[in-house]
């Protein structure tokens, strides 16, 4: 077996006109798909994250196979942590309950006031998600990602809505956690400023395949 940390293979026609052809195998802890809009890397994520299906994969991050020619776990089994552009928070809790939602399948390992202080929400604990800031948002959807004890990080445009205070605060917060954890990490942005940041290594995608990818220990404009 693999002992890559990702370690990623998937040849998926998802219409007539577009097909996944994706081959991903790297030891780097984090790592960026980017790519122009339409470029296939959202699908990517979701099939790692098996919320997409693909009949044709092959998904190991670090210890775990989630998926190959044997096998192919469910969403919940796989204990992604799953950040997305809409936080998709749930509008009836407040900001407590919306945290303890993902510790609930946890074993308590990562403890909630450990969260809270990392990401700088105490003060936001009983206020209605309806009342955050977009950054509040995607920091209390980051704490619920993190609180689930996830085997992996999946983050999808996750500063797209944030003016550039926050998405700086947001992005100084993640790459405390990218230094300080054990964690995969998985993001999809076009932004070279926020890969540079957050990533060891970036994989551009084009129509539909890897085309690319880049270590990050030179400037990622370079070819």
């Amino acid at each position: 077996m693999s002992q890559h940390r990702f370690d990623i293979r998937i040849n998926q026609s998802l219409n007539p006109r577009f097909k996944l052809d994706v081959s991903i195998h790297t030891d780097a802890r984090a790592i960026a798909l980017s790519g122009a809009s339409g470029c296939g890397k959202t699908s990517v994520l979701h099939i790692v994250a098996g919320i997409m299906a693909s009949p044709r994969a092959t998904v190991r991050v670090g210890k775990h196979t989630w998926q190959d020619d044997s096998r192919c776990q469910s969403a919940a089994q796989r204990r992604v942590g799953l950040v997305l552009q809409d936080a998709m928070l749930f509008p009836l809790l407040d900001v407590r309950q919306n945290l303890c939602f993902g510790a609930k399948r946890a074993k308590g390992r990562i403890q909630l006031d450990d969260v809270v202080a990392l990401l700088e929400i105490q003060h936001l604990l009983d206020r209605g998600v309806r009342y955050l800031s977009g950054g509040e948002r995607q920091r209390v959807a980051l704490g619920r990602a993190l609180l689930s004890e996830p085997s992996v990080l999946l983050l999808d445009e996750p500063f797209a809505p944030l003016d550039p205070p926050r998405r700086d605060r947001l992005v100084n917060m993640l790459n405390q956690i990218r230094s300080d954890w054990d964690l995969p990490m998985m993001l999809i942005s076009h932004d070279p400023v926020d890969i540079q940041a957050l990533v060891d290594q970036v994989f551009f995608m084009d129509d539909g395949k890897v085309v690319r990818n880049k270590w990050l220990q030179t400037e990622l404009g370079e070819s």
